[in-house]
């Protein structure tokens, strides 16, 4: 994502969010036009920068949020979000599932168009015209009003509270208030969910990407409390209707372009659109990006992605995903992994491998075979296993071979360590001190974190001299091809 990606993205949002339009709905549409690659970062920014919105009503109605002494104003938000929280929770994979449909989106957009024309002669006669007069009943019925929003991407979470206060009998204006206030306790608890869920999967968040959620943030804000504003001036004059014209509008338009493009895609691209999945043999020095941008060009893939890196000094198995199976990488990563190799006892590296030099050496004529069965004992099951410097985990925004490679050891920074499951790991001594290991391994494993640690038990040091994976779940590398046999079989068809 670039930086101008994310000041549109923004700038969307911030007209979008507390409009009956779906802030959610058109920033995945506008995601798939600007080409945006629906990966971790993008997923999390989209809702991130919504936190930026919220801060608008803070601002806006500061008085109302920082009068303490209204204390029945907070607890009404706090029982009105209790629905919401649950429902994000537990139906959390069939969200991020619809989210990643435009023809959903456009057809919750166009349904909810079609519900804002008559939406103003349902609710008449409101009784409610101030905050302080909405009870702790409604305001739960008005927070499970929201929900709908959370099941149905694309409905808005405006709209739909804003009807739900209706429903209650409070008047428009007061109802669009209640909405602003609602979102600020609703999008915070899913900025702070997404935002534990991206560390806790990918270490940390880079510099460059909390640049990016800065200026998101920052330019969704400003844009928010202008919107806020029209919105109030608009609903008060007219209602719903030009919001559900809008809506209905968008709605017709996205699906008829997706039925045209989905012709398109059929008569020239329908392997490509239907997705495949790639097992090739990576060979010794090419990375796994290497390896996915030669296969992209080779086989004209508009979408292309590994399922499980692969370090540029090992070969093996590298299972890449094109189309709509890329939606199927995070489970082919999650599955149970098998390597083999070669670990050398008494001498180490920094990246315990040959990228580097060796920089110490340590006595090996005392390791036995006892030793060695007690010490590989210590590294089956569940472990905690702290990763390697030279590995592409964030700390503190930063690389950790970012960080090695400017001289800093591992010794200097606080690595926390990751549960790992090691459900095999054998030795052979034949060629002592060269030893052949064959590992199976859950997600997350690092291998050259095994070889380390392992030698360090034999009170020895050692590095990876060969690492090759076998496995991948069902999938073995004796079904690969290699990359010229991959391009030889595209240029054939």
């Amino acid at each position: 994502m670039s930086f101008l990606q994310a000041i549109l993205l923004a700038i969307i949002e911030g007209i979008t969010e507390f409009l009956p339009i779906s802030s959610t709905g058109h920033m995945v549409l506008m995601s798939s036009f600007l080409g945006i690659e629906k990966d971790k970062f993008t997923k999390l920014f989209e809702i991130c920068i919504q936190f930026g919105a919220i801060l608008a009503v803070v601002v806006l109605y500061w008085k109302k949020f920082f009068n303490f002494s209204n204390w029945q104003f907070y607890v009404k938000l706090l029982i009105a979000v209790i629905p919401a929280l649950i429902f994000g929770k537990l139906f959390n994979d069939l969200i991020d599932e619809h989210l990643e449909n435009p023809a959903f989106i456009a057809t919750v957009l166009l349904v909810g168009g079609i519900i804002l024309l008559f939406v103003d002669g349902w609710f008449k006669n409101p009784i409610i015209h101030e905050e302080a007069d909405i009870n702790n009943i409604s305001a739960i019925k008005i927070g499970l009003f929201q929900c709908l929003a959370i099941l149905f991407p694309g409905l808005s979470r405006s709209a739909a509270t804003i009807i739900g206060g209706m429903q209650q009998r409070l008047t428009r204006s007061l109802a669009a208030e209640f909405s602003f206030f609602l979102a600020v306790p609703t999008m915070a608890a899913a900025t702070g969910y997404k935002l534990l869920k991206f560390i806790k999967e990918e270490g940390s968040i880079s510099g460059e990407e909390l640049k990016l959620l800065g200026i998101g943030n920052l330019v969704a804000f400003i844009v928010a409390i202008l919107a806020i504003k029209f919105f109030i001036n608009i609903l008060s004059k007219y209602g719903f209707k030009y919001f559900g014209i809008y809506r209905i509008i968008l709605g017709i338009s996205i699906l008829a372009m997706l039925v045209i493009l989905m012709d398109i895609k059929e008569s020239i691209q329908p392997i490509v659109e239907e997705g495949e999945l790639i097992l090739i043999d990576k060979p010794l020095r090419w990375t796994s990006f290497d390896v996915t941008k030669k296969l992209k060009f080779a086989g004209k893939f508009k979408k292309i992605g590994h399922a499980g890196t692969l370090d540029p000094l090992a070969t093996g198995l590298l299972i890449l995903c094109t189309g709509k199976m890329t939606k199927q990488i995070d489970n082919y990563q999650a599955q149970e992994k098998e390597y083999s190799g070669i670990l050398v006892l008494g001498k180490t590296t920094p990246s315990v491998d040959l990228e580097t030099d060796f920089d110490a050496e340590f006595p090996t004529k005392h390791i036995d075979k006892e030793m060695i069965e007690n010490a590989l004992r210590q590294f089956r099951g569940n472990i905690l296993q702290i990763p390697p410097i030279y590995s592409a985990i964030q700390v503190n925004g930063k690389r950790l071979y970012e960080l090695a490679r400017k001289g800093i050891k591992d010794s200097d920074i606080e690595i926390k360590a990751r549960q790992v499951e090691v459900s095999k790991f054998e030795i052979d001594d034949t060629n002592f001190p060269e030893l052949n290991f064959s590992i199976v391994c859950s997600k997350g494993t690092y291998i050259r974190s095994l070889v380390r640690d392992f030698g360090l038990a034999c009170g020895s040091g050692a590095y990876m001299k060969v690492l090759r994976r076998e496995r991948i779940g069902e999938y073995n590398v004796k079904n690969a091809l290699t990359i010229e046999e991959f391009i030889s079989s595209r240029n054939n068809d």
